[in-house]
């Protein structure tokens, strides 16, 4: 409202300046008059001076004189009257320039205010929006706090399941430990049984009574791959006791010595057994063989588990690691 005022105020004061500039005009022209009544006053004058010369016109003289005395007189108060309203004029256009001055403060003063109006409005706008965020980092702040609170119940829950599971892993644990005492008793009481099994049955055979049905030399076909052969022992219907059966014999090579014999079940060889001993009672009888060599083979064959019906096969190697069948033992229990 006061902005309001100072603009019609200033429209009044300029409404004053024109007026005080229309004043000046009519009282420079006032002026100028004067000025023009003043030369007339003193032509006037010296017409009088003239006319004083010329009494025959003085009374024509008087009478302008008094005219001009008359519009001298009128111009002189229309002067004072204009040098009033001049002064009128002057003390309002003063008026004027203060209230310019005060209206320009004020103008200024309303500049600053709408300037911090809307530094205000801003700062209201901000104020608003920082009230908004606010407003929405306390619900978040509240989400938060209910997630947190959740989180610390579920962290409750997860504490004490913890502490029940670990419960149940060392009862677990203990139970396991249980259980593997347990198999390991089962397992090496299974095992003592199958071991008893296996020596109860193992007592079984080697008490079950094994026959030699038959002992079988072989005639030689190439007489000149051995001077001769003979098996010792077993003998014929023997009987084999706890399950070992006692192969003992000799073997004289002529071309070559014999180093070793093979005794075999089938494909499978069985034993491997070296000619290592002397027997120079049998080469007595092969006067052509060396008398210095030994002859003779003694080995110790388990026959425990063995078939209702087996034949070995025994063989010779010769130093040239060629091979010749010697002969077989049929065993029955």
């Amino acid at each position: 409202m006061e902005w309001l005022s100072n603009l019609v105020k200033s429209k009044e004061l300029e409404e004053y300046k024109r007026e005080a500039a229309s004043t000046k005009t009519r009282l420079q022209e006032f002026q100028t008059n004067l000025e023009r009544l003043r030369a007339e006053l003193t032509q006037t004058q010296s017409d009088l001076d003239t006319a004083r010369t010329e009494s025959e016109k003085l009374p024509e003289i008087q009478a302008e004189l008094t005219t001009t005395k008359a519009q001298l007189q009128q111009a002189e108060a229309s002067l004072s009257q204009a040098q009033l309203q001049l002064a009128q004029y002057q003390e309002t256009y003063s008026d004027l320039v203060t209230t310019k001055t005060e209206l320009k403060e004020k103008e200024k003063e309303l500049e600053e205010l709408r300037q911090q109006l809307l530094v205000t409005q801003e700062t209201q706008l901000e104020l608003t929006a920082t009230k908004a965020q606010l407003q929405e980092k306390e619900t978040e702040l509240e989400e938060l706090r209910q997630q947190l609170l959740v989180t610390q119940e579920t962290q409750l829950e997860l504490t004490a399941t913890k502490a029940q599971l670990q419960e149940k892993e060392t009862e677990l644990e203990q139970l396991r430990q249980q259980l593997l005492v347990t198999q390991e008793t089962q397992l090496e009481l299974t095992t003592t049984k199958a071991e008893l099994q296996q020596t109860e049955d193992w007592v079984e055979l080697l008490q079950r009574k094994v026959k030699v049905k038959k002992v079988i030399e072989f005639p030689q076909e190439d007489k000149d791959l051995l001077w001769g052969f003979g098996i010792i022992s077993p003998k014929q219907k023997t009987e084999v006791k706890n399950g070992a059966l006692m192969i003992n014999g000799w073997v004289v090579g002529k071309k070559t010595a014999v180093t070793a014999v093979e005794i075999y079940y089938g494909e499978h060889l069985l034993e491997k057994t070296p000619i290592n001993q002397p027997r120079p009672g049998v080469l007595k009888r092969f006067p052509e063989a060396e008398q210095n060599q030994n002859i003779g083979f003694q080995t110790v064959l388990s026959v425990v588990g063995m078939p209702p019906e087996t034949e070995l096969l025994l063989q010779g190697i010769l130093a040239d690691q060629s091979r010749v069948s010697l002969g077989k033992i049929k065993l029955s229990n």
